[in-house]
């Protein structure tokens, strides 16, 4: 909800919390059901808009992960 209040469409400002938590929820069960494998990347603490080291990090760690299933 955060980075819909900080990105400022108003069409995403009428959503409803419930509806945001219930994709959530989903989300996280499809991923804990599924033999597809992903890449999960936290970046609640980041800023990728804002600072390139984090923009970096992402890069980096996606790099890192497609090597590891390329093998």
């Amino acid at each position: 909800m955060k980075r819909i209040k900080h990105r400022g469409r108003s069409y995403e400002q009428s959503i409803p919390k419930d509806y945001i938590a219930l994709l959530d929820r989903l989300n996280t069960l499809w991923i804990e059901s599924t033999d597809i494998p992903i890449i999960v990347i936290d970046t609640d603490e980041r800023d990728i808009v804002n600072k390139e080291r984090d923009r970096e990090y992402i890069i980096i760690t996606l790099r890192h992960e497609l090597a590891r299933y390329a093998r």
